[in-house]
């Protein structure tokens, strides 16, 4: 691989592979405020443990070996469902450890995994970017219409 000294400078350059043949990949999937996130949470965390644990335990050693030769330290390694609230719904990252040479295959497979699995659930539906007109007075919370003036009902 050819890298030119002026990238060096300007452009961040990683060598993921360096003394440490994993790295930690990361899926971000969004789902509708609507739908189930504890039950997409839980099929998700079920694919992961299913998918990734062996890789998972294989990484902890060679990070244990490492650790002896690099300043790495220990890490957890296990796979794990971050939850976080988004603009156009409720994002699920998984997060786990691939190899690094496989990042491309391990997200496609995992990715297949997920849209088997939530094809199946009808309490679950993507969420992608959208437009919607929120009417307060329809759609809002009783107790909250109940507190709007007159003249806005």
């Amino acid at each position: 691989m050819h890298v030119p000294n002026g990238k060096v400078f300007v452009e961040p350059l990683m060598n993921v592979t360096q003394g440490f043949n994993y790295v930690w990949n990361e899926i971000p999937i969004t789902i509708t405020f609507e739908s189930d996130w504890r039950r997409a949470k839980g099929l998700l965390e079920e694919i992961l443990t299913e998918s990734v644990v062996s890789v998972s335990e294989e990484a902890s050693r060679f990070i244990r070996e490492a650790s002896t030769k690099f300043l790495i330290r220990s890490a957890n390694v296990h796979p794990v469902v971050y939850t976080r609230i988004v603009e156009d719904g409720v994002e699920l990252a998984l997060r786990y450890v691939c190899e690094a040479r496989s990042r491309r295959r391990s997200t496609e497979a995992v990715c297949e995994l997920v849209l088997e699995a939530f094809s199946a659930e009808p309490a679950i539906d993507f969420a992608y970017k959208t437009t919607r007109i929120f009417r307060q007075t329809e759609e809002g919370k009783a107790v909250l219409r109940s507190q709007l003036p007159r003249n806005e009902e």
